[in-house]
């Protein structure tokens, strides 16, 4: 599930009731920052890959 799904389903339960608007807010709030932290660690993994292939590539000294 996506982080636009999420939200849109958050705003749903908002708007059927199934949770308060602090509680709703919260939890999207909280989901952006997933979402976040999500897109660092792949650029992190995506940077270390882009080094590891450069390294094996590069002729060894």
């Amino acid at each position: 599930m996506t982080n636009a799904e999420v939200r849109n389903d958050l705003y749903l339960a908002l708007d059927v009731g199934y949770v308060d608007e602090t509680t709703a807010l919260t939890m999207i709030a909280s989901a952006e920052e997933v979402s976040r932290i999500i897109g660092g660690l792949r650029s992190a993994v995506a940077r270390q890959r882009k080094r590891t292939q450069s390294s094996v590539l590069s002729p060894q000294s």
